[in-house]
């Protein structure tokens, strides 16, 4: 055996024995004259930190006062590799709360050329200081920022809010004249996503609020470039989808993407009767706003796992590739809060591929202990095919950390990706991941957050891939 083999064989040991949060039992490097048959094991670097990550975790505080709850909710990766999270941010322990955005450096420090020291807070403050939360952020293709979310106008309303900055941080007065727009439902609204279209018009999805009765459908809103509301969407540029399967009658949208060829893909949950069943909802919508009927016929489906308990089954985010979409989120096992990360595989006609896990739908569980609750809230797939996913696993009845999940294109678990294709990673205190992003180079960039003591900050990790 050649000297220089040895050597990266030797280094991928090492890294994976440093990685610290790797919660698999770590083995002795084996003697020289065993390493030859052994080398195909350095695969099982995947998912362990990226030690060039600032030792593969991150935290970022706002820390603006009152009980400095920032909590990232949404990341993006530029085209020269800086990291971009946003989320929010809290001013005052009375509830105001503000977008923040942070944007790191390759190596995970904090880029002072964006913002100030990294960060920039943005305010809408429709009703006084209240609430501004972030849902989420996508780049144009000229590179500026557009970042969303839902800002609170009195007690019991919100509109969607987007912003739009230039690349150093600063508020873009070309949209909507000074960087912010808001978008009113005539009822309360919430924003959950975005996604930029080629054109660079903006779509903004979320949940709406049908009169008094608890009724909430999925709404969605197209804006043009200037950040004017786009007319030749739905007429006015605002659209609602009803299920309206029974009960209480509500229905969420929690997660957007765009199909390759225009079309907008909407996910979340439909209600199905008063007694809390509810399963996956998706919704394909036409380039002009309307339910598309090559989709299940009539633009709409839902999917079911009904693992037994209150079978709640929720959809959290999409992700689409080779013109199949990818659903995730949580399916519920049992009355105790049992909960698994779901995923199901749709073909383009809204039909279940069963080309994945033989029926199109595949659960992870980690059940690390206590009511066992894992909740997948982030989905991407890579370009060979294999499925990440991003979100929380609870150990004990409170304490979450970071969990990741990795399946091949088939459904089945990847055991490449740490051994049995799943991990998780915990920061300090209690961390949920909320959102995930993949480099141009295959490391996976997770975002969220980490609560130590109430004081919550931006989580960021990096995994290593291949």
């Amino acid at each position: 055996m050649t000297l220089q083999p040895w050597l990266q064989v030797v280094r991928k040991s090492l890294e994976t024995s440093a990685n610290g949060h790797s919660r698999r039992h770590q083995q002795a490097l084996p003697h020289a004259a065993e390493l030859e048959q052994l080398e195909p094991r350095a695969l099982l670097a995947a998912g362990a930190l990226d030690s060039t990550f600032g030792g593969g975790e991150q935290t970022v505080a706002f820390d603006r006062g009152g009980s400095n709850s920032d909590q990232g909710q949404a990341v993006v990766v530029q085209s020269n590799g800086k990291i971009l999270v946003a989320g929010t941010v809290q001013r005052t322990s009375s509830g105001d709360q503000d977008f923040g955005v942070t944007r790191l450096n390759t190596n995970g420090t904090r880029d002072t050329t964006f913002g100030s020291n990294g960060n920039v807070v943005i305010s809408f403050d429709l009703g006084g200081n209240l609430a501004d939360r972030v849902a989420g952020i996508a780049l144009q293709s000229d590179g500026k920022i557009v970042v969303v979310g839902s800002a609170q106008a009195s007690s019991s309303t919100s509109r969607f809010a987007i912003a739009r900055l230039n690349s150093n941080g600063t508020l873009d007065t070309t949209f909507s004249s000074d960087g912010k727009q808001t978008v009113s439902f005539g009822s309360n609204v919430i924003a959950s996503g975005v996604a930029i279209q080629s054109n660079g018009k903006i779509v903004v999805a979320g949940t709406t609020t049908i009169g008094s009765g608890g009724d909430t459908d999925m709404a969605v809103a197209r804006l043009n470039t200037n950040g004017s509301l786009d007319t030749t969407f739905s007429g006015d540029g605002l659209t609602t989808v009803s299920f309206d399967l029974g009960g209480d009658n509500t229905d969420r949208g929690n997660a957007v993407a765009l199909q390759s060829d225009g079309k907008i893909v909407l996910v979340g949950s439909a209600q199905r009767n008063s007694s809390g069943d509810h399963d996956m909802a998706i919704a394909r919508l036409t380039t002009s706003g309307i339910l598309d009927s090559t989709f299940d016929n009539d633009g709409k489906r839902t999917i079911a796992f009904d693992l037994g308990g209150s079978n709640f089954d929720r959809a959290n985010a999409v992700a689409i590739a080779s013109g199949k979409i990818v659903v995730a989120g949580t399916a519920t096992l049992n009355s105790s809060g049992d909960t698994d990360f779901a995923v199901a595989r749709l073909t383009s006609n809204g039909s279940l591929d069963t080309t994945f896990s033989s029926d199109g739908k595949q659960t992870v569980a980690f059940d690390r202990g206590g009511n066992n609750r894992d909740v997948a809230n982030a989905v991407k797939v890579q370009s060979d095919g294999k499925i990440i996913l991003a979100g929380s696993a609870r150990t004990g009845t409170t304490n979450d950390d970071y969990a990741v999940a990795r399946l091949s294109s088939s459904g089945s678990p990847d055991n490449t990706f740490d051994g049995d294709g799943r991990r998780t990673s915990g920061l300090s205190g209690d961390d949920a991941a909320t959102a995930l992003a993949i480099q141009s180079n295959g490391r996976i960039v997770i975002a969220g957050f980490s609560n130590t003591s109430g004081d919550y900050d931006f989580g960021i990790i990096r995994l290593l891939n291949s």
